[in-house]
Parts: C-alpha cells; sequence; structure tokens
C-alpha cells in the first residue's frame, strides 16, 4: 500500500545564527561534530554544518535548494535519476 521509503523535497536549505557563545551547540548530521561556527544550516529538521551539507552522490555543495530521499541529501540531477 504505501511506500516504504521517506520521500521529501524541499526548496530551501535555511541558514540560522548560531545562539551565543556558551550556549547549547547543536550536533552537525553530516559529520557528528558540535557546529562552533556563526552559522549553522537547517535541513529536514537536522543541523548541518555549511561545508557538510552536500549532496549524498556527487559531493556537490547544497547551497539554495536541496532534495531529501530516505534522510539522504541530494541535488536536483541526482535526485531525479
Amino acid at each position: 500500500m504505501g511506500m516504504s521509503s521517506e520521500i521529501t523535497t524541499t526548496n530551501h536549505c535555511w541558514k540560522i545564527p548560531v545562539g551565543m557563545p556558551g550556549s547549547h551547540r547543536e550536533m552537525c548530521a553530516g559529520c557528528c561534530r558540535p557546529i562552533e561556527d556563526r552559522f549553522l544550516m537547517r535541513v529536514v529538521d537536522l543541523s548541518w554544518h555549511e561545508q557538510c551539507l552536500q549532496c549524498c552522490v556527487c559531493q556537490m555543495p547544497l547551497t539554495g535548494s536541496c532534495f531529501v530521499r530516505d534522510r539522504k541529501l541530494y541535488c536536483r540531477i541526482d535526485y531525479d535519476k
């Protein structure tokens, strides 16, 4: 009946300022390290370093839009394959 894989698309990768120094640190969903940069990226309720937000197939940086299938990030070209 239903599909076994989660398919989500988004047209935006949100760039959010990180909180004050010493406050709770977000963990990057890509590298599992604390995000200590000035900004973090939010996609599908997960936080990312800007440099970790990339297509899982071609490793192209995802800056303006990204596509998600089974909680993996894709650029439009690889998502459409």
